[in-house]
């Protein structure tokens, strides 16, 4: 999963000099994405009752 979120994310968001900073952002935007797609999920099972 990982090398497909890089692989959308900004090239700038992706390397940097300090990789702990840039390692702690990839995460929390994974995190993100990961919430949008539970919302997502969540919506349209409520939309289909």
């Amino acid at each position: 999963m990982r090398a497909g979120l890089d692989s959308i994310l900004s090239p700038f968001i992706t390397s940097g000099t300090n990789d702990k900073e840039m390692h702690a952002l990839r995460e929390g935007i994974k995190n993100i994405i990961k919430e949008i797609a539970k919302m997502d999920l969540a919506a349209a099972k409520k939309q289909k009752k």
